[in-house]
């Protein structure tokens, strides 16, 4: 599966990012969960070819903070694969039922290979669109 993701490249639901940075992480977390879902391979850079050794404290740190600059937090889960040239960690995002915010408040979503704020009707359909876990229930 991983060597097919990197075959396809980034886009619409796949996010290449060389190093964890956690505003990125998180910029794209939240895109993801507010669009289609996906997955963010670390240790890749943009061309598929990896790029680094990951250490897990270190993935692991970063995604502890992105997780906190997500509002509410966004439902991940990730798992690491030793690859010939490093390690690579594949960052599955579900899309979510909620609309999901960072916590300077913007919203944003995945459109193509970037994570772009929607324009103000865009949020209000945006909103109106998610449903809420409790109503449903």
């Amino acid at each position: 599966m991983l060597q097919n993701l990197l075959k396809r490249g980034p886009g619409q639901t796949i996010a290449f990012i060389p190093r964890p940075e956690a505003r990125l992480l998180a910029e794209t977390m939240v895109a993801f969960a507010n669009a289609d879902g996906g997955t963010i391979l670390l240790g890749v850079d943009e061309d598929g070819q990896v790029v680094d050794y990951l250490t897990d404290e270190n993935v692991e740190g970063h995604l502890v903070q992105a997780l906190v600059m997500c509002r509410p937090p966004v439902v991940t889960e990730w798992e690491q694969s030793e690859l010939p040239d490093g390690v690579v960690v594949a960052l599955k995002v579900a899309r979510s039922p909620e609309l999901h915010a960072l916590a300077d408040g913007r919203v944003l979503i995945r459109a193509g290979t970037e994570n772009k704020p929607p324009r103000g009707e865009a949020i209000r359909h945006l909103a109106a669109t998610k449903s809420s876990g409790e109503l449903e229930s």
